[in-house]
């Protein structure tokens, strides 16, 4: 018996070691963290019903985190057009579709989702970037301007970097049509971020629904006058800027994430003859085509577009929320953006005002729990995204902490989250704090601009941003000013290529990933010993429980310096591909460039190594042993001095937003004696419910699922008189069950595991699948606090997980306004009584995960495995070390492929369940990103009206979770490859065609097939290359039959 929540080894993943078919039913290890016992057994991933049992720890490190695993991502067709001919074009697409007329696209746009064809080109499109505007070109008097020089100190040039993000010039305003195209565009990439739920009835969520507040139905908290919230500051109506932050962070996302994808499509890529693995994903890139390039182009305009947005962004705020009589040239989101990279924080040891410094005391938890997803893709409930709108609201009002009784609950402001009302002294902070207006806080030192909080992501510290993000943020706004130079930029790439390297470091705590780099080899011009150990030494000096060698130490530290450039190489490329857009923007406006930049950005040989250390010293960042060396200087003028305190910035935030991490009253207080911030901790006492399972399967299952409804009544602790006013907040536990099964991803329930020695005893083929695991999940020490708040951390209560975030756990609440605070908690969502993101990981692993549904916890050994992984973008891995395509390994023959997958098929039939018994379809769909072996359709079907509607199919569900809808499957039977993108498929060619190259379709004619090496590689680099959606679309237009949508 395995007790719920508890972290498994997982093994024997794949039917055979030399392929990447998966298994249902796998191999498990659990060590008892009572008495060390060892349990072991075959566990199935999940139930016959489609209940979790098993879920992975990867699934929780990208959904459930702060960031989330969706991206943008703008691959432009190259075709221009008037803003008004495309607004008719796409209108006179809707007026035909809602005629029942044929119309361009019918069958290869989903009209619904915002799609439609080019009408030039017939590519598939969902945004319409807009025009990029050129500046006209600058005298040389004018071009004389404050930029960094080449010896700058890096203090020098994050002083002038802050200076040209917080100054919005007064610059001439767009043409009418101009300004609507760039709001459109935002728009734009609102609507395509955005999922609806596959489920037109969205079954009972809808029941929760309505007694929700109407302001939670939208991404974002949005107020205008008639607005039935109160607001402690009338004057500063929030309107829709939260919104317009949302597109600008997903513009920011776009425009790194378009170089991001550009590099890794040609970098570890197993290619025929001698060519390389990694090269330049910009072909024929140099000297000449450096301004003209069709690559370069694409990458402009969209760094232009996030450019406009951003000035628009900055006059909306200034327009709206800045005093009548106020100088408009500030733009408070350039400041924020500066203060990250400077590393200013207010346990940073700032001067800082007393009031402000209280008001971060408390407000650390708020920012610690918000989510900073550019994609509402439902890796988060319907719930948990109202309740982060509820914590907007509550953030913007500046709302008190305390719930006043006999207030109107129609129109009173939320109660605080969760995460703040567990914080010491959150009653403390005053009503009103902070500011709305962006002057007031510009001129006050780290005074808390509440739209900002509310968002999140412009407070985050620089090493808990996704980096690829934030280049894209810092380089797309440095180009809105007139007076940044390509020196600026220089400068830039060098310290957010630094911070990327530190990143690393801190994050690093897998000994088995440093050992296992096999033969590192090194193309930088380097004292490779001197620098192996200097950034061992580093790593220590960073976290004094790092991974120690065993045996070999200069081995060990090489492995290290290995392991650190496969984790910056991606990140490195990725700077390389916007500084040639960036810089080539600034050289139409007229600015002069550097030889030592052009001549890395232009090397025919850059892109094609494969070490991130040569590129940390082409681009004249610090290595690791001057980095070393600036943690022992004391003197300021010394430029190692500079980067080391820098650093130190950056490890102090890090370090004091994870000691919040959990959304359990973790904080940090200020040591006299050391003059410094200690962590004080919640200490959490473990009861542990176990479950005895029985051999049969069907009776196991029975009783997971009575336990599992238990569970729900003991876990909401609710009297009999309060239940009437706790039954929608508890309907967050039938809903997750609904939403969680065949329609959803899974979270870990209060299941436990159905162990046994039988390998064969119970597997069955479920239309839906069972998710990924790693490998082998190590049980590893974690890293420490950084030496400048390492300390004995303080336990300041000690309370039982059973308890503390129970859905009726009011007791700091007085007795007379606890009606009014559950009234509130309907209303809101119950922001208050749950977390925000479940089970949320910590940033660096300092802290364990924070609180699921009905506070429900994860084993404590999940923090030394589980760590917020959603921000940390691509590590390399060379071709010897995997197989170098993106796709699963599959047999040579057809006849091996096909007894491989029976073989999970013979084990469902055992216990005499068949095909007819599943949900999905006869036929067997092997996808071939996850490996994962599902039924290829779905059987159901559910009245909406007068029509019965089949429900999505197993592989759209599939590539839905896995994919962001778009995905890869192999049908067995079929012989055939589907590729999918949201509710449209379309057959591709088969990989298995026989001696003579031709295909067996249906596997009617019994010829030998064998694997066609030449179409798989094309199929691989259609997927690096994000061709399948557009793919998709041009089979479906031009194909006299389609299939269904959501058939599969």
């Amino acid at each position: 018996c395995v007790s719920a929540g508890s972290i498994v080894q997982a093994k024997d993943l794949c039917i055979s070691p030399k392929y990447d078919l998966r298994t249902r039913r796998i191999f498990v290890t659990h060590a008892s963290p009572d008495d060390g016992k060892i349990v072991e057994g075959w566990a199935s991933v999940q139930s016959t019903q489609g209940y979790v049992i098993l879920s992975p720890i990867i699934d929780l490190c990208y959904n459930n985190s702060r960031w989330g695993s969706t991206r943008p991502l703008i691959r432009q067709c190259g075709h221009a057009a008037h803003l008004g001919c495309v607004d008719t074009h796409v209108a006179s697409i809707h007026q035909k579709s809602q005629a029942e007329t044929p119309y361009d696209g019918r069958f290869a746009a989903d009209i619904e989702d915002g799609e439609f064809l080019c009408p030039l080109c017939k590519q598939l499109c969902n945004v319409v970037v807009p025009a990029e505007s050129l500046s006209s070109l600058k005298t040389e008097d004018e071009q004389m301007t404050s930029s960094a020089s080449q010896t700058s100190t890096v203090q020098e040039v994050l002083d002038t970097v802050h200076r040209s993000l917080s100054f919005q010039q007064n610059k001439p305003c767009p043409e009418r049509e101009a300004r609507r195209a760039i709001n459109q565009y935002g728009n734009y990439l609102e609507h395509s971020m955005q999922v609806f739920s596959w489920d037109p009835e969205h079954g009972r969520k809808g029941k929760a629904q309505k007694h929700w507040h109407k302001a939670l139905k939208n991404w974002d908290f949005r107020e205008d006058e008639e607005d039935s919230i109160s607001s402690s500051d009338n004057n500063h109506l929030i309107s829709d800027i939260l919104r317009l932050l949302r597109q600008q962070h997903i513009a920011w996302a776009a425009a790194g994430y378009a170089a991001a994808a550009a590099e890794a499509s040609q970098r570890g890529v197993q290619k025929a003859g001698f060519e390389p693995p990694t090269s330049d994903p910009w072909p024929d890139f140099d000297s000449s085509s450096k301004d003209t390039h069709t690559m370069v182009i694409e990458l402009r305009r969209t760094l232009a577009a996030a450019s406009s947005l951003y000035n628009l962004l900055g006059e909306r705020i200034n327009e709206k929320l800045e005093e009548k009589d106020a100088s408009s040239g500030i733009s408070i989101v350039g400041h924020l953006l500066g203060n990250i990279l400077k590393g200013e924080f207010w346990s940073s040891g700032e001067d800082v005002d007393s009031d402000v410094l209280n008001n971060w005391k408390v407000l650390t938890a708020l920012l610690t729990s918000l989510p900073c997803h550019v994609s509402k893709d439902e890796s988060l409930s319907l719930r948990h995204e109202a309740r982060a709108v509820s914590a907007q609201i509550w953030a913007v009002n500046a709302s008190p902490c305390v719930v006043e009784a006999g207030s109107d609950v129609e129109s009173a402001l939320p109660p605080p989250p969760l995460s703040v009302r567990k914080v010491p002294d959150c009653d403390k902070l005053k009503t009103g704090w902070g500011s709305m207006v962006p002057s007031e806080v510009t001129n006050k030192k780290l005074l808390p601009f509440r739209p900002a909080l509310a968002t999140g992501f412009l407070y985050l510290p620089l090493l808990a941003w996704d980096l690829t993000t934030l280049s894209g943020a810092v380089f797309s706004s440095l180009l809105s000013s007139e007076n940044v130079q390509i020196q600026d930029l220089h400068h830039i790439a060098r310290i957010l290529l630094v911070g990327r390297m530190i990143q690393v470091l801190v994050t690093l705590n897998d000994k088995q990933s440093v050992e296992n780099m096999e033969s590192p080899h090194f193309e930088a011009d380097i004292d490779v010993s001197k620098e192996s150990a200097a950034i061992a030494d580093l790593l220590h000096c960073l976290e004094s429980e790092s991974p120690k060698p065993t045996e070999n130490e200069d081995k060990f530290d090489k492995n290290v310096l290995a392991y650190v450039s496969h984790s910056i190489l991606p990140f490195a490329r990725t700077l390389l591909l916007i500084l040639r857009a960036s810089t080539s923007s600034l050289r139409l406006r007229g600015k002069d460039s550097t030889d030592a930049l052009d001549s890395l950005l232009e090397s025919e040989d850059a892109m094609y190594i494969e070490d991130g250390i040569y590129f940390l010293k082409e681009l004249g960042c610090p290595l690791p042993s001057e980095l070393l060396s600036a943690f022992s200087q004391t003197s300021e003028s010394d430029p190692c001095f500079q980067w080391g305190e820098l650093i130190k910035r950056w490890l102090t935030a890090v370090t004091t937003l994870d000691a919040y991490q959990g959304s359990r009253g973790n904080h940090v207080v200020y040591d006299d004696e050391n003059k410094k911030w200690v962590p004080a901790v919640v200490k959490i006492n473990r009861t542990a419910r176990r479950i005895d399972l029985e051999e049969d399967a069907e009776e196991s299952i029975e009783q997971e699922m009575e336990i599992s409804a238990d569970s729900l009544q003991d876990d909401g602790g609710s009297d009999d008189d309060d239940d009437d006013d706790n039954d929608d907040i508890m309907e967050e536990d039938e809903d997750s069950v609904d939403e969680d099964g065949p329609w959803r991803g899974f979270e870990v329930g209060d299941n436990a595991l159905d162990l046994d020695g039988d390998a064969s005893s119970d597997e069955e083929m479920e239309h839906v699948d069972g998710g990924m695991f790693e490998d082998e999940i190590d049980i590893l020490g974690l890293p420490s606090l950084p030496s400048q708040l390492e300390d004995s951390m303080l336990d300041i209560t000690d309370v039982s997980v059973c308890s503390v975030y129970s859905w009726d756990e009011l007791g700091d609440v007085l007795p007379s306004n606890r009606s009014n605070h559950r009234a509130l908690e309907k209303l809101y969502a119950g922001v208050s009584t749950s977390a925000i993101v479940p089970y949320q990981p910590s940033v660096i692993g300092l802290k364990e995960p924070g609180p699921g549904p009905r506070g429900g916890s994860l084993h404590s050994s999940a923090s030394q495995i589980m760590r917020d992984t959603s921000h940390l973008g691509l590590s390399h891995c060379s071709v010897n070390t995997s197989q170098g395509s993106g796709l699963i390994r599959l047999p040579h023959s057809f006849v091996e492929l096909y007894s491989l997958v029976n073989q999970v098929k013979r084990v469902g039939r055992k216990n005499g369940l068949q095909d007819s018994d599943d949900s999905g379809s006869g036929e067997i769909a092997i996808c071939l990103i996850t490996g994962t072996i599902i039924h290829s359709g779905s059987q159901k079907r559910y009245r909406s009206g007068r029509r019965a509607i089949r429900a999505p199919g197993a592989c759209t569900t599939h590539a839905r979770k896995y994919g962001s809808g778009t995905g890869i499957f192999f049908l067995s039977q079929k012989c055939t490859v589907l590729l999918v993108h949201n509710k449209k498929q379309a057959y591709w060619a088969s990989l298995y065609v026989d001696e003579n190259g031709e295909e067996d379709q249906n596997l009617s004619r019994g010829r030998p097939l064998f694997l066609n090496k030449e179409r798989y590689e094309a199929l691989s680099s259609l997927w690096r290359q994000h061709g399948v959606p557009g793919e998709v679309a041009q089979i479906r237009s031009t194909s006299d039959r389609v299939i269904r949508d959501n058939w599969y």
